[in-house]
């Protein structure tokens, strides 16, 4: 009696990745290579999954002998690369067309070599070679918001070939070379858009950066080690901090109030105060929006023993958290 037993399993996994016929190319077959043989229907297709193998065997099943227990078997074998690895089995009897997925996530890209060896009745070795062409370099696809120059926040597609305990692959951020972020990048999340944000855990503003160009590179690698890059370039904000000084209707001072660039940074922008060449008010804010009173300025020409008479003119300096400065003198009275 010959027992059936599965040397190697082969499970189907679910993928959303894009079309196949993106990443894998069945290689057409080399003339004269082989002998056709009418006993074997062997077709490879690929999918989604990876490669779908059917199987159809025609062989006649000799007659049992009495002293021979159970059903006659057929033994197949599928190896890539010559690795004996990836599944052998039984073929009992008389059966459907056998199909499986070949798992191919892992395979490095390049051509390789499916090979398919069937054992028949009398035990002689039939067998069929196809080759193919793997290609699983992730792709990814970046559109920016139009006119958005305060907000860094593109949305980037990823689509990525197979994927394993619901990992597709990884994206590492780049900000001029430095890396910021490595993400996982989930099956719900293959191609379909992700901002940038989302990936990173915060946001980047144009007043994060220095003034000038900078470059976002986004290095997204598949299951296989393949890798594609994006590269971005963004622009540092110039924009000064916005100065307005508020005074009575008789023209007394009241208050001073500054608007910051928004930025991610913990301190958004500082001020300082100066008076005679001296500081005498300096402040920092993690808002937006910062008001010096009146009240403010009193005290700290108090503290600092400075005397003043009917008007006194004054310096305001502030500075962005990329450090775009803005002065302006007011008068004080």
């Amino acid at each position: 009696m010959i027992a059936f037993f599965i040397v190697a399993v082969v499970v189907p996994f679910a993928s959303h990745a894009t079309e196949s016929a993106q990443y894998i190319s069945l290689l057409p077959a080399v003339p004269g290579l082989e002998a056709p043989d009418p006993h074997i229907s062997w077709t490879l297709e690929p999918n989604a999954a990876g490669i779908k193998s059917v199987l159809n065997v025609s062989f006649a099943i000799p007659e049992k002998s009495p002293d021979t227990e159970g059903q006659s078997a057929l033994e197949y074998r599928i190896e890539i690369d010559s690795m004996m690895r990836v599944v052998q089995e039984y073929i009992v009897g008389t059966q459907d067309a056998v199909e499986q997925i070949l798992p191919i996530e892992e395979l490095a890209d390049g051509i390789h070599t499916i090979a398919l060896t069937v054992r028949d009745f009398q035990g002689k070795n039939h067998t069929r070679k196809r080759e193919f062409k793997l290609d699983m370099r992730p792709r990814v696809n970046v559109f920016v918001e139009p006119n958005d120059e305060t907000l860094f926040d593109p949305k980037i597609t990823f689509s990525f070939f197979g994927q394993r305990n619901d990992l597709v692959g990884m994206a590492d951020i780049y900000l001029d070379d430095r890396l910021i972020k490595t993400a996982n990048i989930l099956e719900t999340q293959n191609n379909k858009p992700v901002t940038l944000s989302e990936l990173l855990g915060f946001q980047i503003h144009t007043a994060d950066l220095a003034p000038g160009n900078h470059l976002v590179t986004i290095t997204a690698q598949g299951l296989n080690a393949s890798s594609n890059s994006h590269i971005l370039c963004l622009t540092g904000s110039i924009v000064l901090p916005e100065i307005t000084v508020h005074r009575s209707d008789t023209g007394k001072f009241e208050h001073l109030e500054v608007i910051f660039p928004a930025t991610s940074n913990p301190i958004i922008g500082s001020a300082e105060i100066h008076l005679n060449h001296s500081v005498i008010l300096a402040v920092r804010t993690d808002q937006t929006r910062l008001a010096i009173t009146r009240a403010d300025l009193l005290g700290a020409l108090e503290k600092h023993g400075q005397k003043i008479g009917d008007h006194v003119t004054m310096l305001l300096s502030t500075r962005s958290a990329n450090q775009v400065e803005n002065w302006q003198e007011f008068s004080f009275q």
